[in-house]
Order: structure tokens, then C-alpha cells, then sequence
């Protein structure tokens, strides 16, 4: 479960490689949504958070 504010990923073209969009939420989660133009809190999915991100193609 992440302790972080994630992402629905709207219209952004790197919520696939972004952990805050493929993180497996809790049933407590908190989200934002910003600007997909200037987004700043993208964050690349590293080999070790791999493990707890969704599949591609599931929906968070």
C-alpha cells in the first residue's frame, strides 16, 4: 500500500512508466490530478517498485 497521493493518469502520456498512476492503491488512498502538460510529480517506475504496480491494461 503506497503512502503517497497517486495519479488517475487523465490524458497524460506517461502514466504507463509512472509509478504514482501504476501503484496499487489502498482502500484509503488519496489522488490528485494535475496539469498532464506540466506535470512535475511524474515519477519513473524503478526495477524495485515494479513489484507493486498494476498490470498493464488494469485500471488503478
Amino acid at each position: 500500500m503506497p503512502d503517497i497521493s497517486m495519479c488517475h493518469g487523465e490524458d497524460c502520456k506517461k502514466k504507463e512508466t509512472c509509478y504514482r498512476f501504476r501503484a496499487k492503491p489502498s482502500s484509503w488512498q488519496s489522488y490528485m490530478k494535475p496539469d498532464p502538460e506540466i506535470c512535475d510529480m511524474y515519477w519513473e517506475i524503478e526495477d524495485e517498485d515494479k513489484e507493486e504496480t498494476t498490470q498493464e491494461g488494469e485500471t488503478s
